[in-house]
């Protein structure tokens, strides 16, 4: 063996996001046209359960993204009976460098 050795320093790296608004357009249409799940009130009594694990902290981060109106009727709910609509700023984006 030639007992060569590599170091690799990681410096960071950076790329811009884009909104995809078009995609997240037909994807909430198409939840829209699919509709609710429905539970089961053990599920529902278990979801509180998991839900108190968290700090309120974090539970009212839960809202972040939603419009004020979507936000006020998810407030007190162990689950969503709505879809609600995702504030533009929030929707999730691509990365620019990806190449096909």
């Amino acid at each position: 063996m030639t007992e060569t050795s590599v170091k690799i320093k990681f410096e960071g790296v950076a790329s811009n996001l884009i909104s995809n608004k078009t995609l997240y357009d037909i994807m909430y249409k198409q939840m829209l046209e699919i509709g609710m799940l429905t539970y089961t009130t053990e599920a529902k009594n278990m979801l509180k359960l998991f839900i108190k694990m968290f700090s309120p902290e974090v539970q009212a981060t839960a809202l972040a993204g939603l419009s004020k109106k979507d936000a006020t009727q998810l407030k007190d709910k162990v689950i969503a009976d709505s879809i609600p609509n995702i504030l533009l700023e929030f929707i999730m984006g691509g990365s620019t460098d990806v190449q096909m």
